[in-house]
C-alpha cells in the first residue's frame, strides 16, 4: 500500500538546549527524503526556544512556561 500523501511528524522536547544543538536537529529533520512536520516542545527554557530561529511553516513550537519534565 502506497500513502503518496503521508507525512511523518517528529516531537522534540527542548529545555535549555544549545542554539546550534537546536538549530542542527531542526535541520537535520527538515532535511529528510520524506515530508516532516516537526513540533518542538519547549519545556519552560530560560531563554525559549523560537529566539533561536525565524518562523518556519513546517515547525511548531509549543512553550511550557515551566519545566514539567517532558
Amino acid at each position: 500500500m502506497t500513502h503518496n500523501n503521508a507525512r511523518t511528524i517528529a516531537v522534540v522536547p527542548a529545555y535549555n538546549p544549545s542554539s546550534e544543538e537546536l538549530r542542527q536537529t531542526v535541520s537535520s529533520l527538515l532535511q529528510q527524503t520524506v515530508p516532516v512536520d516537526l513540533c518542538i516542545v519547549d519545556d519552560g527554557s530560560t531563554v525559549p526556544v523560537d529566539d533561536y530561529f525565524p518562523p518556519h511553516p513546517q515547525v511548531t513550537i509549543l512553550r511550557l512556561e515551566r519545566n514539567q519534565g517532558i
